[in-house]
């Protein structure tokens, strides 16, 4: 299995994907990495541009978001990295990294970790949090 390199805050992404909101091209990446999570890719922890990224048609440059305006995505990734105790570049199993935010995150911890997210007023990622090892299953 491949290692799938993910900033911190996709992390929490996941728990709130839709497949909404963003063109088709974006939408299948990111379905595969989750179905390559599922299947035991494991995740090579990153602040700043990932595997999700290379798809993303905000994406200007390279390390460049453009909702870097609106909340940014590294400042975000800091807020996980710190609240999971995690440090950028280790690697870790999927389902290690899904127990660990079930632990350590709740719900209303969002408003504050995602804080400037366009996504977070949708209440997706809440939603997913309410049942995080759900994440783990195909049924999902």
């Amino acid at each position: 299995m491949a290692t799938i390199n993910l900033r911190a805050h996709h992390l929490l992404c996941l728990f709130g994907w839709q497949g909404q909101g963003y063109d088709p091209v974006f939408t299948a990446n990111f379905n595969s990495i989750i179905k390559d999570l599922r299947a035991g890719s494991k995740i090579n922890l990153v602040v700043g541009y990932d595997d999700i990224c290379n798809s993303c048609p905000n994406q200007k440059a390279q390390d460049a978001c453009l909702q870097a305006e609106s909340g940014s995505p590294d400042a975000i990734d800091k807020r996980v990295i710190s609240r999971l105790g995690l440090t950028a570049g280790e690697v870790h199993e999927f389902k290690t990294l899904v127990t660990l935010i079930s632990k350590k995150l709740a719900q209303v911890d969002l408003a504050e970790i995602c804080s400037g997210c366009q996504w977070l007023s949708f209440g997706w990622c809440e939603s997913g949090l309410s049942n995080p090892l759900s994440l783990t299953t195909e049924s999902r």
